[in-house]
């Protein structure tokens, strides 16, 4: 176990090209992929970003990192989920603008040596924002975190400072996974979500929707016109190519655990598709796709999103699904539990 902080503490610091070798040799623990160091790293030569890593440090090692994050153009905050004169009410549309953690996949907080105890690690962590947001301040640029689950807010909130302002954004979704069966676990579930999930099942085996787990790299360049259809549903910009270059640089991340959960019609066509990434004691799911001209698409959904996934965790002993944000009504009525997602916006 490392030593607490702040005695073992020596410096913090934006990590250079030659430093990022030293991410690698570290077994880092963080809320989502999407935090985690080694995922960050595939997303540095993002164009659209300036994205820069900041890492508290222990005799040259980096043993806490933040991602801080700043659009190169305008319109990478037009996106509703991004754009903080919408979300904060002492954001001024004027103002510049830092994201703490990875925008991009709606999530922040801090990635730490698991070594590291709990508290060590709130330490590190408050220490570590505290000094991101002090610096982008002395340029004039207010910093934002977006989507901070429970584990993180603590250690955050106290890094930006009492007089930030604190936002409830939205919730984030997971299936607690506890019982040895699909069966078993919907009959552990309230009378109105077994009914709802029972008569899924019945609609799906009636449907002749065929589901199957499959590398995610197999079926990326299939999926990316799905994928686009869907951001395009709920008014998000987004196009079949850039959505393909984005699942397959999340897929090299990780080749081994990422996967894809298919599912196809009586002609083999693609009905829909969720990507998701095996994780330590945890299936998080990534992005959604869904044949806008099938008939079948609500129950392609519910297949991709909610079944395929829980017996995957079921059979890999996984006790948790991450679903994300977003489509609260399915997975609420399914037996998802909610968590309040939070942003916190720096004073100018």
């Amino acid at each position: 176990m490392i030593s607490p902080f702040p005695a073992a503490f020596q410096r913090l610091e934006k990590l250079g090209r030659d430093d990022r070798r030293l991410l690698e040799m570290v077994s880092w623990s963080s809320s989502s992929f999407a935090t985690s160091p080694t995922y960050l790293e595939t997303i540095l030569n993002d164009h659209r970003w300036q994205i820069d890593l900041w890492a508290a440090l222990i005799d040259d090692q980096p043993i806490a990192v933040v991602a801080a994050m700043e659009p190169t153009s305008p319109l990478q905050v037009q996106d509703p989920d991004l754009d903080l004169s919408g979300l904060f009410e002492t954001f001024s549309s004027e103002s510049r603008a830092m994201y703490l953690g990875n925008p991009i996949d709606l999530s922040a907080g801090v990635a730490f040596d698991s070594r590291l105890d709990s508290q060590a690690g709130s330490d590190f962590g408050k220490a570590l924002v505290a000094a991101v947001v002090s610096a982008a301040r002395s340029r004039g640029v207010q910093t934002a975190a977006l989507h901070i689950g429970a584990s993180d807010l603590d250690a955050l909130a106290a890094g930006f400072a009492e007089e930030a302002e604190q936002r409830q954004l939205g919730e984030r979704f997971s299936f607690e996974v506890q019982e040895s069966s699909l069966d078993k676990h919907i009959a552990s579930q309230r009378s109105s979500v077994r009914q709802l999930m029972r008569r899924d099942l019945r609609g799906l085996e009636q449907s002749g929707l065929k589901a199957r787990v499959v590398a995610a790299s197999e079926v990326i360049q299939e999926s990316a016109t799905l994928v686009a259809a869907v951001k395009a549903n709920h008014d998000v910009l987004d196009h079949p190519r850039l959505a393909e270059y984005r699942l397959r640089r999340w897929a090299a991340w990780n080749p081994t655990d990422c996967i894809a959960f298919t599912v196809r019609g009586a002609d083999d066509e693609l009905v829909a598709v969720t990507f998701g990434v095996r994780r330590d004691a945890q299936l998080e799911l990534y992005e959604v796709g869904l044949n806008p001209n099938s008939d079948l698409r609500h129950l392609g959904y519910l297949e991709a999103l909610v079944y395929s996934p829980l017996r995957f965790a079921i059979d890999n002993a996984l006790p948790s699904v991450g679903l994300g944000t977003g489509s609260s009504t399915p997975k609420k009525l399914r037996g998802a539990v909610a968590e309040i997602t939070w942003g916190l916006l720096s004073a100018s």
